[in-house]
């Protein structure tokens, strides 16, 4: 009897366990040069729409059915490793398109918040909070709740200012096609803006509705929903080099030759792995335009039939993800 009141209460305190009441803090959510993010974006369908009304303490989303249309990437870098961070006062990291590397989004992470300072695509688009956008207040958890003002220019373009409000409304577990995440929580952020042309002299009010599935030791949100404009988009990531993720890119390990080619090219994955692997190619604005599904004990022969530009190379296996850019010559 003993044994089984043990066995009980042993089930319990796992039950329990799954659901833990996740706290997001500065050192287990701030984002970290070094680190990659690949944003999957996805088709608006039933298997996103029902999950959004899923709320409340210990619940679970289930993603794992979602059809994925395309990906881009974001780098971490120091903001002053890049060319144009003196334009950004207080920012302190940046995020990199990996396809496009000109273009940065400049951020400031401390102990307090994680918010946005400015961005840079060119100089006739440069973006400058006067008042920065947080995305994240720390600490941060189940029913916590904060509100912030921004304001910002788009150099000689527009100008911008809004309030949202973010709310921790539930937390459980997250079915991904990545895996699954326990201990995560869900923020909703209601935003409004009133943005100004300065070309037109117009003037248009909007609304912003979004969801953030953030788990600790993921410095990047694991999911994330938004309805603008009565537009509806969703994506999830996959998180490189991030404490606490197995998940590691291995540039160094995979192999991808001849490169630069004419579309006929051989894959070599990393000695001693004899596993399955899904791979993927995206071209430049992130379109998926190959999937394959093979073991990495041998070498792979692949034939791209697409115009000459650059192609990004993503292979996944239960242990890793390794990535490459590819180079198509015509």
């Amino acid at each position: 009897m003993k044994k089984m009141i043990l066995l009980a209460a042993l089930a319990s305190l796992l039950c329990m366990k799954s659901f833990a009441q996740p706290t997001l803090t500065a050192v287990n959510s701030n984002p970290v040069a070094g680190e990659m993010f690949v944003y999957h974006h996805l088709v608006f369908d039933n298997s996103v729409y029902s999950q959004l009304s899923v709320r409340g303490a210990g619940v679970t989303w289930d993603f794992s059915g979602v059809t994925e249309t395309g990906a881009d990437t974001d780098h971490v870098v120091s903001c002053g490793s890049t060319p144009n961070c003196g334009l950004f006062s207080g920012s302190n990291i940046a995020l990199v398109k990996y396809f496009q590397p000109n273009i940065y989004a400049y951020l400031n992470a401390n102990a307090n918040s994680f918010t946005a300072v400015g961005s840079y695509m060119d100089t006739n688009n440069i973006q400058i909070f006067s008042d920065g956008y947080d995305f994240l207040h720390f600490p941060f958890t189940y029913l916590d709740y904060f509100s912030d003002s921004f304001s910002y220019t788009v150099q000689g373009v527009s100008s911008s200012i809004g309030f949202h409000v973010d709310t921790a409304e539930s937390y459980g577990t997250l079915i991904l096609p990545s895996g699954t995440f326990n201990n995560v929580l869900r923020i909703r952020s209601d935003r409004v803006q009133t943005d100004s042309d300065f070309t037109t002299h117009n003037t248009a009010i909007s609304g912003n509705e979004n969801y953030y599935w953030y788990a600790p030791n993921y410095h990047c949100f694991l999911f994330h929903y938004q309805t603008y404009g009565g537009n509806s988009s969703a994506a999830y990531t996959t998180i490189s080099a991030a404490t606490g993720v197995n998940e590691v890119t291995k540039t160094e390990q995979l192999q991808v030759f001849p490169n630069p080619n004419n579309g006929a090219f051989t894959i070599e994955f990393p000695a001693g792995n004899n596993e399955q692997a899904i791979i993927s190619v995206t071209n430049a604005i992130g379109q998926k335009v190959k999937q394959l599904t093979t073991n990495t004990d041998k070498p792979l022969e692949v034939s791209l039939n697409e115009p000459a530009g650059l192609y990004f190379l993503i292979v996944k296996t239960s242990l890793a993800s390794y990535s490459s850019k590819i180079i198509l010559n015509r």
